[in-house]
């Protein structure tokens, strides 16, 4: 049997432009989490009101860097990306015309897309829908398993607070595939049971609680994880798709196999 440094595989994957894990050489995800949203108590990054959010994505030894600027030289270290709703009120800075092209230009690996955010805030943190209810944890579990599996991954949040910069958000998700509606759906106090696409982010989950949300409409790369359209589409999930390996590739990711494998002997 052949064992092979992880630079080694590095170096043929690459060569091959194939597919590699984010963790395949580490024992945790470096993830950047948006430390950018203004409204009180309401940071991802920093907010008392999001501490079992933040212990889901730390779980397993993965490292949260709160992210304030979202240029290429701040994404340059990451896994993945958790940005929230992008807002003008509170003080709000607008994403720039540079951060938006260089979290696009980041985001080549898989995503998921949520209609709320409140829905995953910390059990008595003020949301009628937290995430104690339901399957709400379980669905936010499955959501980070399915964005670490690739580097240059990310999770959207769309929500329903004022002041919400909602060109921005469309200018952030366009190029997924996914549309976030103008209008707020529902209010408080929303318990839903839809059927569910069969897909990793959606395994185990039946029963679903939200706040005031922002509804989905999708087209390739995104998927709608739920059966039908209407209030139920709340979260999406996709693929950016990933150039087939070349025949140069091919040949060198063969070469570098054989090569290995005779120092080994």
């Amino acid at each position: 049997m052949m064992y092979f440094r992880c630079s080694q595989v590095l170096m043929i994957a690459l060569l091959a432009t194939a597919f590699v894990p984010a963790s395949l050489c580490k024992g945790g995800l470096i993830i950047g989490v948006d430390n950018r949203f203004p409204a009180p108590d309401s940071s991802f990054a920093s907010s008392s009101s999001f501490d079992e959010f933040r212990a889901e994505l730390s779980s397993g030894g993965n490292t949260i860097v709160p992210l304030s600027s979202f240029l290429a030289a701040d994404l340059a270290a990451l896994d993945f990306l958790v940005i929230n709703q992008p807002y003008r009120g509170f003080g709000a800075v607008t994403l720039s015309v540079q951060e938006i092209a260089d979290i696009h230009d980041f985001v080549s690996g898989n995503f998921v897309a949520f209609g709320d955010a409140s829905m995953f805030s910390d059990t008595g943190a003020g949301s009628d829908r937290d995430i104690s209810f339901g399957d709400n944890r379980q669905l936010l579990t499955n959501a980070v398993d399915f964005v670490g599996q690739r580097a240059g991954s990310a999770m959207f949040f769309g929500d329903g607070a004022t002041g919400a910069n909602h060109d921005d958000l469309s200018a952030l998700v366009a190029p997924y595939g996914l549309t976030y509606s103008t209008s707020l759906h529902n209010g408080n106090g929303i318990t839903l049971t839809p059927d569910f696409v069969p897909h990793p982010v959606t395994q185990g989950v039946t029963t679903i609680g939200m706040d005031l949300r922002r509804l989905l409409t999708t087209q390739a790369p995104a998927v709608d994880l739920t059966v039908g359209s209407g209030t139920f589409d709340f979260v999406a999930a996709g693929t950016v798709a990933v150039p087939e390996p070349s025949s140069a590739g091919l040949g060198l990711l063969a070469w570098g196999a054989v090569a290995l494998g005779r120092r080994r002997r």
